[in-house]
């Protein structure tokens, strides 16, 4: 009798015994890594520490001023609230985090020359042009002390390149960019703002008779001659990173204008910015032909801002280096793993049958009879 052997199908288990099913193993996974994002500073909180420090340089200028109305020194504790202010502004910045701002270096004064000199230069001229028309109008008198009055005069306009360029470019233009640093826009935002608040500055609001037409146009041109020069020297702060160049630049600039009316002259002249009458029509012819003057230092500073990697959030801004540590998820698989494991199935022989010995069919009677003895 020929045997025939049937296997049932089974697979060898990964863990070493055998299933009656198929078994599909899940793929390899990867476990991800999960990590926090860092919250970086808004530059809000610089923003308004800057501001409130600006204030407090005006603060402390205006008590010297009035120290000196008291005692009927203006002149001599003017130059001490400029230098105290300037001083204090410097201080100011430090604290704020701008130590390559304030200390002191000559590094960065070819860079910041090729932006400003042709406002130097415009400077330079008015003052030969004034001292032509003193010489021609016969006028000059040489002052008794003037070697006093120009060293006195030197340390004023020290004071005031210190108190205006660690105020203005210091505090206001870093403080600006710490907030709109983030790109190109807001870098340009920043020198444009901090240049037009320094302009305000150097107008004064109150003698001025803003009903007056001609009054009010000397007042905004003043605002523009004096944003120019801030524009300038705010990029050339961004430029070098030190405020030490336009320091030293700003306070040669304002000695250089006054050495002659108010250091050599025995009779100092008061200069205003305002004037009145026709007095004031050449006050803005001469404002008008300083704006046009300066354009080279404009475009200079423009190019430099153009070339300038971006962003640039000012050295009073401190990035969030902090990094949390990486969180490690659990794997995941893409198919469960089998719930029971299976004997294998055993072989089973059956034998053939033939005709005499096949069961009999149900339902019918005379087959499932008994066979005979």
């Amino acid at each position: 009798m020929d045997m025939t052997q049937t296997n049932m199908p089974y697979q060898q288990d990964p863990q070493g015994g055998q299933t009656g099913q198929a078994f599909r193993q899940a793929p390899q996974t990867v476990s991800p890594v999960y990590t926090a994002p860092v919250k970086q500073p808004s530059g809000w909180g610089k923003l308004w520490a800057a501001f409130g420090l600006l204030i407090a340089t005006q603060f402390v200028q205006i008590v010297f001023v009035f120290l000196g109305m008291l005692s009927n020194t203006d002149e001599g504790l003017l130059t001490v609230a400029e230098i105290g202010s300037g001083v204090a502004g410097l201080l100011f910045v430090l604290a704020l985090g701008g130590k390559k701002l304030a200390t002191p270096s000559l590094e960065g004064m070819s860079e910041t020359w090729q932006i400003i000199k042709w406002i130097f230069i415009t400077d330079l001229v008015i003052v030969v042009i004034e001292i032509v028309g003193l010489a021609y109008e016969g006028t000059f008198e040489l002052a008794n002390l003037w070697p006093l009055r120009v060293l006195t005069l030197l340390l004023l306009c020290a004071g005031v390149g210190l108190f205006e360029e660690t105020t203005f470019r210091g505090l206001c233009f870093e403080g600006l960019l710490a907030r709109m640093g983030t790109n190109k826009k807001g870098v340009f935002w920043a020198v444009i703002i901090s240049s037009f608040i320094f302009g305000l500055m150097h107008v004064n609001f109150v003698d001025t008779n803003w009903a007056e037409p001609t009054q009010a146009i000397q007042a905004c041109l003043k605002v523009v001659q004096s944003g120019v020069f801030g524009f300038a020297a705010a990029v050339a702060v961004l430029k070098t990173g030190n405020l030490w160049p336009v320091i030293i630049l700003h306070g040669a600039n304002d000695f250089m204008l006054m050495l002659v009316t108010n250091g050599l002259m025995n009779n100092p002249v008061n200069t205003a910015y305002v004037s009145e009458g026709s007095e004031g029509l050449a006050v803005i012819a001469l404002y008008l032909t300083l704006i046009f003057a300066y354009s080279p230092s404009v475009v200079a500073a423009v190019r430099v801002l153009k070339e300038h990697p971006m962003p640039d959030r000012g050295q009073f801004y401190k990035a969030n280096t902090y990094q949390p540590a990486p969180v490690y998820m659990a794997p995941q698989q893409a198919y469960p793993a089998p719930q029971q494991s299976y004997a294998p199935a055993q072989q089973v022989f059956v034998a053939p049958q033939d005709s005499s010995t096949q069961a009999p069919e149900q339902g019918n009677p005379a087959a499932q009879q008994a066979p005979e003895q």
